[in-house]
């Protein structure tokens, strides 16, 4: 597997040092600003460095498109890789315009192509060994799923432009937060969302809180903000309870678990490995890049939909786009299907 990238902001030198971590090479790279695009290609090596996305695809020697752009540049990148019928990966959210999506959808189901997004949250090793809890019945049937995430974190300071998107909190963590709730509680058919603005120097909404009914009949919850301010922030940490009919496992600070049953409590660290090219301020989000390209990997070379396929996580921004009318209509709302 040989890898093309599109996009060389902030994130894109943990994608590429992601995939070295795994084997798979990263054989050119495109940005629109030159500057980018060479200081990228000169830290990795990249013998292949383009301002044009066109000449890149056309000049092929790769396997798949990694689009690790902002959001502004998902669409055209994937419908030129469908256009190519060449598989692709996108970051998330692949859109914050529902037509966006549509467009990418229509255009990869058109073409054939093996198409998913690079959405790493739920590959954070808490949410694993909470997933494996679930299944293996240590807390029965769950009943109660809450995610939190309320930090002061200066994340405009490494992703600016977050600060002019008129769509914010809900597009950006909350694809990851809904995608996670999904991961851990299954579909969910009705939702009633509640989103806001504190910071004056931000454009869209930057809090919001979410209530989920899955079609098992468990309760969601979901909290987010980058406006808190509270005694002890652990960024990015999303802390999580989950109630059973037999238990509850509860994921607090420093990625520790605490599985509770009529038998008492079981504590277990789930932090995870170090890598000595992610931030460790970002430690949980970068670790999990890693466990998602893996699967993203295997899925391609065995050439099934990945467990984050594109198919799949339009369920995720079926979600996310119902947040957003039922904050405007002030009413719940099922779940519109693309």
């Amino acid at each position: 597997m040989r890898v093309a990238l599109t996009g060389c902001g902030f994130w894109s030198r943990f994608q590429i040092a992601g995939w070295r971590e795994i084997g798979v090479p990263v054989v050119a790279v495109h940005s629109r600003n030159p500057e980018r695009v060479r200081a990228t290609a000169e830290r990795f090596g990249i013998g292949r460095a383009y301002t044009d996305l066109d000449r890149m695809l056309a000049d092929g020697g790769f396997d798949v498109l990694d689009v690790c752009s902002d959001v502004p540049g998902h669409l055209p990148a994937v419908l030129a890789a469908a256009e190519r019928g060449l598989p692709v990966i996108c970051q998330k959210p692949l859109s914050d315009k529902p037509e966006e999506v549509a467009r990418m959808a229509d255009a990869c189901r058109a073409s054939g192509i093996w198409w998913a997004v690079h959405e790493n949250w739920r590959f954070q090793r808490p949410f694993r060994a909470m997933r494996r809890w679930i299944d293996d019945g240590a807390i029965g049937v769950p009943y109660r799923i809450r995610l939190t995430f309320l930090q002061s974190f200066p994340v405009f300071d490494n992703q600016p432009q977050l600060k002019e998107a008129e769509r914010f909190i809900l597009s950006d963590l909350g694809t990851h937060l809904l995608d996670t709730a999904r991961y851990l509680g299954g579909e969910a058919d009705r939702l009633f969302c509640l989103a806001g603005r504190v910071r004056p120097d931000v454009r869209g909404e930057d809090s919001a809180t979410v209530l989920l009914r899955f079609e098992s009949g468990a309760h969601g919850c979901l909290e987010m903000t980058y406006a808190g301010l509270r005694e002890r922030d652990e960024f990015p940490s999303t802390f999580a309870l989950i109630e059973g009919d037999r238990g509850s496992i509860e994921l607090g600070r420093g990625a520790e678990l605490r599985l509770t049953t009529s038998r008492g409590t079981r504590v277990e660290s789930a932090r995870p490995p170090a890598y000595d090219w992610a931030d460790p301020a970002y430690l949980l989000v970068h670790s999990s890049i890693v466990d998602c390209l893996l699967e993203l990997r295997d899925a391609w070379v065995s050439g099934r939909p990945a467990e984050t396929s594109g198919e799949d996580n339009l369920r995720t921004l079926s979600l996310v786009f119902a947040c957003y009318e039922s904050a405007e209509r002030g009413e719940a709302v099922r779940p519109r299907r693309f």
